[in-house]
C-alpha cells in the first residue's frame, strides 16, 4: 500500500502538481466509481472519455455520461435525411407557389428571388 489518499464514489483525484498534496474533484457518480475508477469503458480525467466508437454526447442519450457504443452509419445517414428533408420540401412547394402566383417569366424571377432573400434572412 503506497499510503496515498483515494477518491471515493462521485469524486476523482487529480494528477499531482509539484509539491500539491491531493486534489479531489466532484463528478459524476455514475462514472466515478472511487479510487480513480471509471464505471463501463469511460476513461480519461474525470471519467468524461469515451474510447473509440463510443459517445456520451449523443441527442438521445440525455445527461447520462456514461459511454455507450456509437451507432451505425446507416443510423446517422438516415437521422440526417430525415432532418433535411422537411426542409427540402418547404422550399420545393414555395417555389411551386411562387411559380403558380407568377404571371410572366420576369415575375417568377423575382419572386424566386424575394424566397431566396427571405430564407437567408431567417436561416
Amino acid at each position: 500500500e503506497t499510503g496515498e489518499e483515494v477518491s471515493s464514489e462521485g469524486w476523482y483525484r487529480m494528477p499531482a502538481r509539484g509539491d500539491q498534496g491531493a486534489i479531489f474533484t466532484r463528478c459524476e457518480p455514475d462514472v466515478c466509481l472511487g479510487a480513480n475508477e471509471c464505471a463501463g469503458v469511460n476513461l480519461g480525467v474525470l471519467c468524461q472519455q469515451c474510447p473509440v466508437g463510443w459517445t456520451n454526447r449523443a441527442i438521445w442519450h440525455g445527461d447520462d455520461k456514461v459511454c455507450t457504443a456509437c451507432p451505425s452509419e446507416l443510423w446517422n445517414t438516415l437521422a440526417i435525411v430525415l432532418t433535411l428533408l422537411p426542409y427540402i420540401l418547404l422550399i420545393f412547394t414555395l417555389i411551386r407557389f411562387a411559380e403558380g402566383a407568377a404571371h410572366s417569366l420576369a415575375d417568377l424571377r423575382c419572386a424566386k428571388a424575394r424566397i431566396i432573400i427571405n430564407y437567408t434572412q431567417i436561416a
